[in-house]
């Protein structure tokens, strides 16, 4: 209406134009300002806890920045719509509406429930993925530095052998890189199936794509793994016959019966030539890291010794769980800890041979655990700070609300309607509303967050149901809460005020 006044005065469409910015304008860019001061020191924050390298900070967040500034820059000229002088005659409506501070709820409601769950599946990661016997092993990453595979296959095979025959050294592996994490290669794949029906037809050669994952005798993590045949041996050389180990799941959807033992599987596009003979299979075992989900279910086990890659994990498990060159001092042997590995390496690869980096196995899935923790965290935060804003502008837009019902309900009371049923009244519509926020947050947590969680991650839980009732029961209240504090007041107004 103020608008409507200037305009029937003499002002000008510019005239309100101007003070439009001027009045909401300056609040508005001080405010675009102050985001922006709190968005670098939230990134910073962030990029600081951040477990691992992180790299030089782009301008990439000014998109949205600016993006910010032309909504701010339409919200305040949006009100000039109504300088038009029919508004004189036919003010707006004054009530405000609950769809915002619902959406925002909901929204609070998905992203919070999303970081409960990240949440829990780091802790998972932690306590569940590692085996107990390599949970303090050794994780030596080297480069062999070695073009000719042959050579290669028979420098590891030496290179296991002196570790494993070194003083307090209990087990010693190697394995593809990543594969502590459940990582591999991921390559086209045809299997000998047998007869195996494929939408109505019977096909004897079936074509997927898998994961190549690369171990030594001993490497997978225990026995009762192996669901049917054999683990990799020692037998397994570079001119002995070519074998493979493949997962649960191919053996059930690749191969006649699931019985896949003796027959052949092709690797690579162009291999036809050269079969694989499957000798054992081995129970599923998805990928903890992060992106793990992005790799085929179906996985490949190629021995090292036949696929030796120049990148390779040496997993060594000691005796008491650690390896301080104790025994070797005992021995005579000055070698201890990082200096025992390098002298080894070198002596046994060559000089090109050079370590990338040592850790040990809990190390590398805490890390892993810590990114999800991060993330987990992250979305906490985000969700936590929506969950504020909403209560907010619930409380704002509750109480907007009431004062556009203010006269309708002003006629109840007039008409013999008590305090208590008109409390009622308006706490169950604001009630409603909590509940259709639960409602829309539910669906948009199965429909959009989790199903882009778990497109990257295995085995992230997809529902808790006590985080589940403690959020609704959160957002339910900050709706009750905002329709409360005003109705008290207005309630104990009189009731000529309210029909004035």
């Amino acid at each position: 209406p103020e608008i409507a006044i200037r305009r029937a005065v003499g002002a000008s469409r510019v005239q309100v134009l101007l003070a439009q910015l001027l009045e909401g304008g300056i609040l508005a860019w001080c405010m675009w300002l102050l985001a922006i001061a709190a968005a670098i020191a939230v990134l910073g924050w962030h990029t600081s806890s951040w477990p691992g390298r992180v790299t030089t900070p782009s301008l990439a967040f000014m998109l949205p920045a600016l993006l910010a500034l032309l909504l701010v820059i339409v919200a305040v000229l949006v009100p000039f719509s109504y300088s038009s002088a029919r508004f004189l005659v036919h003010p707006p409506e004054g009530r405000a509406g609950l769809e915002i501070p619902t959406f925002q709820l909901a929204l609070s409601l998905a992203v919070l429930i999303t970081g409960a769950m990240l949440l829990r599946q780091g802790q998972h990661v932690d306590a569940g993925h590692v085996d107990s016997r390599l949970g303090h092993s050794v994780v030596v990453h080297l480069d062999s530095g070695i073009s000719d595979p042959a050579l290669r296959a028979q420098r590891y095979q030496a290179l296991l052998d002196r570790v494993r025959s070194a003083p307090g050294v209990d087990s010693a592996t190697l394995s593809g890189d990543g594969e502590l994490l459940g990582l591999g290669t991921e390559e086209f794949t045809m299997s000998d199936c047998g007869i195996c029906p494929r939408s109505g037809i019977l096909l004897p050669v079936l074509t997927f794509h898998a994961s190549y994952r690369v171990v030594s005798a001993g490497a997978l993590p225990s026995r009762d793994r192996l669901e049917q045949g054999r683990f990799f041996s020692d037998a397994d050389k570079w001119d002995t016959a070519r074998v493979v180990l493949v997962n649960h799941h191919l053996a059930q959807r690749y191969f006649q019966n699931g019985k896949p033992l003796g027959r052949d599987i092709y690797l690579g596009a162009n291999s036809q030539r050269h079969p694989y003979t499957v000798v054992g299979v081995v129970a599923d075992q998805p990928s903890p890291a992060i992106g793990g989900r992005l790799q085929p279910r179906e996985v490949v086990y190629l021995p090292v010794s036949q696929h030796p890659p120049e990148r390779v994990e040496l997993v060594v498990g000691t005796v008491g769980g650690r390896f301080d060159g104790s025994a070797a001092r005992r021995e005579g042997r000055p070698l201890a800890g990082p200096a025992f590995y390098r002298q080894l390496i070198r002596d046994t690869l060559g000089d090109h041979a050079r370590i990338t980096s040592i850790s040990t196995a809990s190390a590398i899935l805490g890390q892993e655990a810590a990114a999800i923790r991060w993330f987990a965290r992250r979305f906490g935060f985000i969700g936590l700070v929506i969950f504020l804003v909403a209560v907010v502008g619930t409380f704002d837009t509750m109480r907007m609300w009431l004062r556009g019902l203010s006269h309708e309900l002003a006629i109840r009371r007039a008409v013999g309607a008590t305090r208590r049923t008109i409390a009622w009244w308006v706490l169950v519509r604001a009630a409603g509303a909590g509940i259709a926020g639960t409602a829309l947050g539910v669906f948009l947590y199965l429909s959009v967050m989790m199903p882009a969680v778990t497109q990257l991650m295995n085995d992230v839980p997809v529902w808790d149901g006590r985080v589940v009732v403690t959020s609704v029961a959160m957002l339910v209240a900050a709706m009750m809460a905002g329709a409360a504090v005003p109705l008290v007041r207005m309630l104990r107004e009189p009731v000529a005020r309210g029909l004035g």
